[in-house]
C-alpha cells in the first residue's frame, strides 16, 4: 500500500508531494515554454545539452513541436525536427 494517491499522481497532481522538480523536468518545461515563445537559441540549448528529448510533453500533453507550430515560429520548429522530433505526436489537449 502507498502513501499517497495514485490517480492523483497518473493525473498530474502532485501537491501532497514535499518535492521540488529535478533537472529533467525543469530543462523540459524550458523547452516547451521557450519552443511557444519563438527564442530559438534558448531551444537549441537545451536540445544540445541533451537532458531532454524534443518529443516530451508536459503534463497537459503540450510538445516543443506544436507550441512553435501554432505560433508560426519557423526557426524553432526546424530546430526541432534537426533534433529528431515526431511531426506524427499527437498531443493530448485540444484546441
Amino acid at each position: 500500500m502507498v502513501s499517497f494517491k495514485v490517480d492523483s499522481v497518473v493525473k498530474g497532481n502532485r501537491e501532497s508531494f514535499e518535492s521540488v522538480s529535478g533537472p529533467h523536468e525543469i530543462a523540459s518545461l524550458k523547452l516547451i515554454e521557450n519552443a511557444e515563445s519563438g527564442d530559438t537559441h534558448a531551444v537549441y540549448s537545451v536540445l544540445k545539452s541533451g537532458l531532454v528529448d524534443p518529443n516530451v510533453s508536459d503534463n497537459q500533453g503540450n510538445c516543443a513541436l506544436v507550441e512553435a507550430g501554432l505560433k508560426c515560429h519557423h526557426d524553432v520548429v526546424n530546430t526541432l525536427l534537426d533534433y529528431g522530433a515526431n511531426v506524427n505526436q499527437v498531443e493530448k489537449s485540444t484546441r
